[in-house]
């Protein structure tokens, strides 16, 4: 009533409570779910260092010491957290305060000041044509077809894993897919290309309603690392995530003069 609220129910401020309760089910249900379990590991290391807190006691200074905590923290790999790593954490951090005050929990002077770290100009990686040919040679055939598809059509992670046989059309050589916030493009296939052939044979041999499927148990994919790992150090190519295919999509056709707006649009 001091505040000027007319909220019909009470909702707790506690910064864990919030983030747990109200934050990651309005993730869950307007994001994708790859992005969704992005947030949702990264939720945890932030609850571990705000989650005794209310909203607004998170202060700049907690921000600052949260940043260099992280920057020490060494990765599985035993290397340094990257600023664009813990840059992710605070873009997470700032949408946990959005959400916060669109629900009229706190006010615009109750969020901490939140100031992300510089990030060094790495290059953009994507393949060479000889690199994914190596690192097609290398994979086993399920992740060799991804590949392919994947570097023709830039579907990102979760598009490629929740790719269905019924997104495919082979008639008017296209892809629907939906994308980040639910949103659903048309993604072109090249009628004399590699890509499509596999598509139309998948499309035929699967027996699960998804496209590519898991050797294992037949169901969707919801991981490739291990595999793709393995490939990447058969055959040389280094520094490959499933990423990387997406970008080698997008700079193939910015190398052949397509637009900046059409390779957005495509993407």
């Amino acid at each position: 009533v001091r505040e000027g609220r007319t909220d019909d129910t009470y909702t707790d401020t506690n910064f864990r409570v919030f983030v747990q309760e109200t934050f990651l089910p309005y993730i869950h249900t307007n994001k994708s779910p790859g992005t969704y379990q992005s947030y949702k590991w990264r939720s945890d290391d932030l609850i571990a260092s705000f989650g005794n807190l209310d909203l607004r006691e998170v202060s700049a200074f907690g921000v600052e010491k949260f940043k260099l905590e992280q920057l020490k923290r060494r990765t599985k790999r035993g290397a340094k957290q990257s600023p664009a790593s813990v840059n992710r954490y605070l873009q997470i951090l700032a949408s946990i305060f959005t959400l916060a005050e669109k629900l009229r929990l706190i006010g615009s002077a109750d969020r901490p000041q939140i100031t992300t770290l510089k990030e060094e100009g790495e290059r953009i990686r994507y393949l060479s044509v000889g690199e994914e040919k190596a690192l097609r040679d290398a994979a086993k055939p399920y992740l060799s077809d991804m590949i392919c598809v994947a570097c023709s059509t830039g579907l990102r992670r979760e598009e490629l894993f929740s790719l269905k046989k019924s997104d495919v059309d082979l008639m008017l050589n296209t892809l629907s897919v939906l994308g980040k916030g639910n949103k659903l493009r048309s993604v072109p296939l090249d009628p004399c290309g590699e890509a499509r052939g596999i598509l139309a044979r998948l499309v035929t041999k699967s027996k699960s309603a998804y496209v590519f499927t898991s050797p294992h148990g037949g169901g969707k994919f919801t991981r490739v690392d291990k595999s793709l790992a393995r490939a990447c150090e058969l055959s040389g190519v280094e520094d490959v995530t499933v990423h990387t295919f997406r970008h080698t999509f997008c700079t193939r056709l910015a190398a052949t003069g397509v637009d900046v707006r059409t390779i957005m649009e495509l993407a």
